[in-house]
């Protein structure tokens, strides 16, 4: 048996002391096991912990899963035992976790104050994507006076330390004074932060990519795609159409690279265009190599992932990730982080992130559409009710309850976006993530890899 990862130690402590005798156990639901990159493995969704088998390994791990815990002998059946991977065959594990998370958030909360700021400077684009979500959504520019109290806003209520600031749309670079007014107001006040960027990068030039690491101390971009250059432009609707705009978005990423921006170019996929990766991997190659900086990241559209097609396309993306990966490109695996996750996103913590708009109305989740603003930068919270209403402890939904996948999943029962057969396409983006860990193992014990933000266009 190898140990590629070890039990997030917050869980390990709060775990206390696991079962040691041998009858009247079972091994976890939570437990995950099955061959990833040509390895056999077993990995833990409470404790995140994984480890790579052996054959003899392997058929004990069989033994488990057919219920023969109390005959179940050997090095690997006594590990199990000491990291509480076999439990008592009474517990209710759906109980046992919710128990565990409510202790986690008790015992590590959050610091007073807000760490992220997403901020939409505006909701205009020049891409018009034909399968945005913003569809329909009315385009608005933040003035001046609302830059200045929404940089105001940030430093009364920013966290002590360090903050980061995630500049969205719309296409944020369609507002790009509006950044350079917040930031400069902010570094005048002493506010200690950086910045990230989700754009389509068509936008960007020389003298505002040196404005955006100097100014905007932009550490990070999210390029939005859609593969090689007929699918890209068969997908957009620029009104500018005597301009080269997969020219630009390829420029942006070589002008973002070659300043140090570490850039994860996120291809949406529908289906039509998979086999187009491929070519335009190559082209990505053949201008930039595969540096450290870069990551390409393969999404389904959002029409698509609560649709009969979810699984077929999650199936084909992996396999596409393999290919990329044959390439010699970073292609992240995601969902089996070393930590176990205490919110699923900022929209059930929003006490850590606020999301701001181009009037200045705070919201807790980057799809301002579906929900209802709990205050504005000027006057702070101005609808306690929607405040006690995201801040509530969340219900689990029913159709989590038994799912052996849930402590990597529990999904924030207020969100918008479902996943079709959510349990195969999450089992599957584990053993991407679990391929990924065996091929690149991380170094003392952490991952290196930037997860792709969630967001949902």
């Amino acid at each position: 048996m190898k140990i590629l990862r070890q039990a997030d130690p917050r869980v390990r402590a709060l775990l206390g002391v696991p079962e040691t005798r041998a009858e009247g156990l079972r091994l976890s639901r939570f437990v995950l096991s099955g061959v990833a990159g040509g390895q056999a493995y077993m990995a833990n969704t409470l404790t995140r912990q994984l480890v790579l088998l052996d054959g003899d390994e392997a058929r004990t791990l069989r033994r488990l899963r057919d219920g023969e815990a109390d005959r179940a002998g050997g090095e690997l059946a006594a590990w199990l035992r000491r990291e509480g991977w076999l439990v008592p065959s009474d517990r209710d594990e759906t109980a046992f976790y919710l128990q565990l998370l409510s202790l986690l958030r008790d015992v590590f909360p959050s610091k007073p104050g807000f760490k992220r700021f997403t901020i939409l400077p505006t909701t205009a684009c020049n891409a018009r994507c034909v399968y945005c979500f913003e569809e329909g959504f009315r385009s608005v520019t933040m003035t001046d006076d609302t830059a200045d109290a929404v940089a105001d806003f940030i430093i009364s209520s920013g966290r002590d330390g360090r903050i980061s600031l995630l500049w969205f749309g719309g296409e944020p670079l369609a507002a790009h004074p509006v950044i350079t007014r917040i930031c400069g107001r902010l570094r005048t006040a002493g506010v200690d932060y950086v910045s990230g960027l989700i754009s389509n990068g068509t936008l960007l030039t020389a003298p505002l990519a040196d404005e955006a690491v100097n100014g905007w101390r932009l550490q990070s971009c999210q390029i939005s795609v859609d593969g090689r250059k007929d699918d890209y432009l068969a997908r957009k609707r620029f009104p500018d159409r005597s301009a080269d705009h997969y020219e630009r978005m390829m420029e942006a990423i070589g002008l973002l690279l070659a300043r140090g921006v570490r850039v994860a170019v996120r291809i949406n996929c529908d289906g039509e265009n998979l086999d187009g990766i491929a070519e335009y991997a190559g082209d990505l190659r053949r201008r930039f190599g595969t540096p450290p900086l870069l990551f390409l990241h393969l999404h389904t559209i959002f029409q698509l992932q609560d649709s009969e097609r979810s699984v077929a396309m999650q199936e084909a993306l992996r396999r596409r990730s393999d290919e990329l990966r044959s390439m010699g490109f970073q292609v992240p695996g995601s969902r089996f982080k070393p930590n176990l996750k205490l919110y699923y996103c900022d929209a059930e913590k929003p006490s850590r992130t606020a999301v701001i708009d181009p009037e200045g109305l705070l919201y807790s989740c980057e799809n301002i559409a579906c929900q209802k603003p709990w205050g504005d930068v000027r006057n702070g919270m101005t609808d306690p009710e929607q405040w006690a209403y995201l801040t509530r402890e969340t219900p689990l939904r029913e159709m989590c309850r038994d799912c052996g996948l849930l402590p990597s999943c529990t999904p924030y029962p207020d969100c918008p976006h479902r996943t079709a057969s959510c349990r195969d396409v999450t089992r599957i983006q584990i053993e991407d993530s679990i391929a990924c860990l065996i091929a690149n193992p991380p170094s003392d014990g952490a991952d290196e890899e930037p997860e792709e933000r969630n967001d949902p266009c």
